[in-house]
């Protein structure tokens, strides 16, 4: 697999976002392990310290923004793509603030305000 630039990059970002959204955690040593057999020369260890504090960072983000959700969901009913959209859109300490605010908040326009 070779990305525009030949360094694989673009896989590597595309395999970031796919491990980032599924709903199992999976361990810096599996995608490490899982990485290296399928793209051996594309990773170097130079690289994959980052590379494995993206995949969580990912990981956490998709994480936060499904709880928020199902929090939201559980206490004010179905969401608006408005809201649906804005939560994904997000960065985590604005979606930590809203999940506060959804615990204490009597309605969607006070979580978001």
């Amino acid at each position: 697999m070779r990305g525009a630039s030949g360094n694989g990059r673009p896989y590597r970002d595309l395999i970031l976002q796919y491990i980032g959204k599924g709903p199992v955690r999976v361990s810096r040593r599996v995608v490490r392990d899982t990485l290296y057999r399928l793209m051996p020369e594309k990773l170097k260890m130079s690289d994959e310290e980052g590379f494995l504090e993206e995949c969580e960072r990912l990981g956490f983000e998709k994480g936060t923004a499904d709880s928020l959700i199902q929090v939201l969901e559980l206490r004010f009913g179905p969401l608006a793509n408005q809201f649906r959209d804005r939560i994904l859109n997000a960065d985590v300490p604005s979606m930590q603030a809203w999940l506060t605010r959804a615990i204490k908040e009597s309605n969607l326009d006070a979580v978001f305000k």
